[in-house]
């Protein structure tokens, strides 16, 4: 179920873009910490809610904080209760993959009968309702995560080739493309490169395709990613480039200021230029 700022609740409800509690805060810090090599997870929420009257349904145990986490790829759904505004979950490997989302409520546990709050707005002050358990009287909007092994990937592993999605590449033309989970490098003659690829993987001339293809797409890529973190932070080729380069002595993290992005790219992937046959024999002679 997706957050829908316009849903409409039988009872006031403290929520983002409602005005239901004017001067009220409910909102919800989450934090994850993901084991290396592993998709188990720590998960802590924190919660502050500012509204005496609903604080003092939680003491009385009236209301609970609830953290309700849904990874659909697992089919795992669980709701996560707590009387205290700090809740800390650990998920054992394999109970979440991809995407995750984290949804923070404030829920009735009891059922309260004619509840009234003085924050409430001023249309609502000369009412009284009665909500049934289960009720929501506070939520704030959901947290997106994706959970997978992304940031312990090898560089090679965030592209992929493929044949051009249309017929605008000229002959000897390729492109890269960004907003796909892997990055797309889309080369017009896709069976004869792929066959040339693995003719020379095994062999030093790998390095020309390195030279010639890889290198410059990915500092083109690492450009672009530099200022596209609202649009490209959740992607794996994102998380597990910016691995790498925190992993990798003299790189800098992606928007990182001053940062020489062709010098990381040659980092990352082991100064191709040197390793190149026709380079190589010159300085073994």
């Amino acid at each position: 179920m997706r957050y829908d700022p316009a849903k409409s609740y039988p009872h006031p409800v403290r929520r983002p873009g409602s005005s239901d509690y004017p001067d009220a805060e409910f909102q919800v810090d989450i934090t994850s910490d993901r084991r290396r090599g592993s998709t188990e997870l720590l998960v802590r929420a924190k919660f502050e809610l500012s509204d005496p009257d609903l604080r003092a349904l939680v003491d009385a145990g009236k209301a609970l904080y609830v953290l309700r986490v849904l990874a659909s790829r697992t089919h795992l759904r669980e709701a996560i209760t707590s009387s205290t505004p700090e809740i800390e979950k650990v998920f054992d490997e394999g109970l979440l993959h991809g995407r995750v989302v984290f949804s923070p409520f404030l829920v009735a546990c009891d059922s309260l009968r004619s509840f009234a709050a003085a924050g409430w707005h001023s249309d609502y002050r000369s009412l009284r309702f009665d909500i049934d358990a289960g009720s929501v009287l506070a939520e704030d909007e959901p947290k997106e995560y994706w959970i997978d092994t992304a940031e312990d990937a090898p560089i090679g592993s965030i592209f992929k080739v493929q044949p051009p999605t249309d017929a605008s590449l000229d002959q000897g033309i390729w492109r890269c493309r960004l907003n796909e989970q892997k990055l797309i490098l889309e080369v017009p003659d896709y069976e004869r490169f792929v066959s040339a690829r693995e003719r020379v993987k095994d062999t030093a001339d790998v390095q020309y395709l390195m030279n010639a293809v890889y290198l410059p797409a990915l500092v083109w890529v690492l450009q672009e990613a530099d200022r596209g973190e609202e649009e490209y932070g959740d992607l794996r080729w994102y998380r597990s480039l910016n691995a790498r380069l925190d992993d990798t002595a003299g790189c800098g993290k992606l928007g990182a200021k001053g940062a020489d992005r062709l010098k990381d790219a040659q980092r990352l992937l082991h100064a191709p230029f040197g390793r190149m046959p026709v380079v190589a024999e010159v300085d073994a002679v």
